[in-house]
């Protein structure tokens, strides 16, 4: 058995470790919930349908009515269509990123407890509990 060269002390410190560790995973699993929690939001659904959507619309419309040999003006409303449009994209690839984090994390935390778990058996078994 692996556990058997391992004094007492210092299996106890080890599921002390992961008891911490596992608390951390925890703890930023319910950071990242909130996060995500954020884009459920009904203000800032709000936004999106009642600026975002529309403004980006009314940039596309605005860019075909102004006379072509107006450069500036066209740069000018591309340049604002595009943040919009980069505004929203970030958004999904935030979430996206959030929600791949969050599965890391309950994936790390998971392993952690099996490990927890299997160090409290053999420290109850050696205490005779």
């Amino acid at each position: 058995m692996p556990f058997l060269s391992v004094d007492l002390d210092a299996l106890k410190r080890d599921v002390d470790e992961l008891s911490a560790q596992n608390q951390a995973y925890r703890v930023e699993v319910e950071r990242i919930r909130g996060l995500l929690d954020c884009f459920d939001n009904p203000a800032f659904e709000k936004f999106r349908e009642t600026v975002l959507i529309p403004e980006m619309q009314r940039l596309a419309n605005l860019r075909m009515e102004v006379a072509s040999d107006q450069t500036m003006v066209h740069e000018r409303i591309m340049g604002q269509y595009c943040e919009a449009k980069m505004l929203a994209e970030n958004k999904e690839k935030l979430m996206q990123d959030l929600m791949l984090a969050n599965i890391q994390v309950q994936e790390g935390g998971i392993e952690f407890a099996k490990a927890e778990g299997k160090y409290r058996r053999e420290l109850n078994k050696r205490e005779g509990k």
